[in-house]
């Protein structure tokens, strides 16, 4: 959601903004979801196959999903506010907001997981209803808050955090109304189970997180905040990719659980992983194709210099897609530490090549350390997919 709402608000976005305004908001994007993939402990994923696989008991394992992720973003939030008596400055952001960063976080966790509620069991009426009046609101404290009272990267800050408040309220309303979340059903035993199983993926979140936007740190050390903001935009453009797997994947992965839950054929999985990645090469060509057409009329052309980055950031995308589809199974037979061992493998391959290539090569060198890591990750994982279903066991796929 929060992909295609900063893709759809380029068009606004950078008439109204300087490149080095998206410098700083690339720097909180990137700072947002590093805590979004470390506040979870792995156990957002976790709770998606309870979903499916445990219905009767998921009101436990959420409330006590709630409780644990709340006390580590505080946790976060302390650590954050000790630190800046020793560290003045994060990054160009502003201290107030660095400690209110993982708080900020757990309300874009707690959105995903409501949303991953809706589209998992099919109530497409109330996802739709719920993401459409984020959308609206988020809209209009834009305009009002970047436009009309130029607040700048503030204003879209702004926006952002009032939306997301506004609408986690109105969704735990709805889950306690509904007695989805309950926090007299939660106990320790739940919060063990989800900590001990979960964890392991915690890596696949962080190693999404350095693949994605670990970049921006380093070429706001190695070539500046201008540029951060170039590869910003470059990364808007992609995004649209990304959101379409994102999407994809939420349809995806509850059919796979289901039919691997009931024993299915190999041959209709066999033909929906066909499917699936034809389908996303056809949209990378396609975006491919029509990426020039964003840089000439619909972004300012102060920014066209961030056109030469969003190709090998499209590719890159295409294979975290297929990436994304293959941890499926891993997730629903619990192999979780095979995609932590890998997301570790992803991490240091990540941070090696940012740090060589953007030395050497600027901006440009970032996307192409994107693309050749998602590229190892991708094809290792598909690797071990053949040795551990295909192989070992195919019935399953």
């Amino acid at each position: 959601g929060f992909k295609i709402q900063n893709f759809l608000l380029l068009p606004i976005l950078t008439h109204y903004l300087l490149p080095e305004d998206y410098g700083v908001l690339s720097i909180f994007n990137a700072s947002t979801r590093f805590f979004v993939a470390l506040i979870p402990l792995g156990m957002g994923n976790l709770l998606l196959v309870y979903l499916i696989d445990r219905k009767n008991e998921y009101p436990a394992y959420l409330s006590s999903f709630v409780r644990i992720t709340f006390a580590i973003s505080v946790l976060f939030s302390l650590i954050i506010s000790i630190a800046h008596l020793f560290i003045s400055d994060f990054f160009g952001l502003p201290t107030t907001l660095a400690i209110l960063l993982p708080l900020i976080a757990l309300f874009v966790v707690y959105y995903e997981t409501i949303t991953g509620y809706f589209i998992y069991l099919k109530k497409f009426n109330q996802y739709a209803k719920f993401t459409l009046i984020k959308f609206f609101v988020e809209i209009l404290l834009v305009i009002a808050l970047v436009i009309v009272i130029p607040l700048n990267w503030e204003g879209r800050v702004s926006s952002l955090i009032i939306s997301l408040v506004l609408i986690v309220s109105w969704g735990f309303y709805f889950f306690k109304k509904y007695k989805i979340l309950d926090f007299k059903s939660g106990n320790l035993d739940y919060s063990k189970e989800l900590i001990k199983k979960g964890f392991p993926l915690i890596f696949m979140g962080i190693a999404i997180m350095v693949m994605e936007l670990s970049d921006r740190f380093f070429i706001e050390y190695f070539v500046g905040l201008e540029e951060t903001g170039y590869y910003g935009i470059a990364s808007a453009i992609s995004s649209v990719f990304f959101m379409v797997i994102v999407a994809s994947m939420n349809v995806l992965r509850p059919i796979i659980y289901s039919e691997i839950k009931q024993g299915e054929s190999q041959n209709k999985i066999n033909l929906l992983t066909f499917r699936y990645i034809l389908g996303l090469l056809l949209f990378a060509i396609f975006l491919y194709l029509a990426s020039p057409f964003f840089f000439d009329y619909l972004i300012s052309q102060n920014f066209i210099p961030a056109k030469r980055l969003s190709i090998p950031l499209i590719w890159s995308v295409f294979f975290w897609g297929v990436y994304s589809y293959f941890t499926s199974f891993f997730l629903y037979f619990n192999y979780t530490r095979i995609i932590g061992s890998l997301s570790v493998v992803g991490i240091l391959t990540n941070l090696i090549l940012n740090y060589y290539l953007v030395l050497h090569y600027g901006t440009i060198g970032a996307a192409y350390s994107t693309l050749i890591t998602y590229f190892v990750m991708s094809s290792g994982l598909y690797i071990l997919y053949i040795i551990f279903f295909k192989i070992k066991d195919p019935k399953i796929v």
